[in-house]
């Protein structure tokens, strides 16, 4: 079974392009592709578009063709446009949003 980052675990913040850079040269040296992460871990910013973070992070995921889950809030699945946007990356096999750690773990897992 192909490792997963969990950045709860290992203490990633995700506040920049440049933290997620961070995390993708650990993914790369543990030889993975999957990355998991929690509401905790995402800086407030990713979660107003009018930023551009959530955005940023998100094309640098498909690049990468990095698989990502996201366990967020209930609240946070269905506010504005941020949930219509992560809504809309949810229909597909490479970023989708849970509100339970174990369902979001077990997507990972799947091939």
């Amino acid at each position: 079974m192909e490792k997963i980052i969990d950045c709860e675990t290992e203490n990633i913040f995700i506040d920049s392009s440049k933290s997620l850079n961070a995390a993708i040269c650990l993914m790369y040296e543990l030889n993975t592709s999957k990355i998991l992460f929690v509401h905790s871990n995402l800086h407030e910013n990713f979660f107003k578009l009018r930023t551009g973070l959530a955005g940023e992070i998100i094309q640098m995921l498909k690049n990468y063709q990095i698989r990502a889950a996201f366990v967020l809030s209930p609240e946070k699945l269905k506010a504005g446009k941020f949930g219509e946007m992560i809504a809309e990356e949810s229909k597909g096999e490479q970023i989708k949003a849970f509100v339970n750690r174990q369902e979001a773990e077990e997507w990972l897992c799947r091939d």
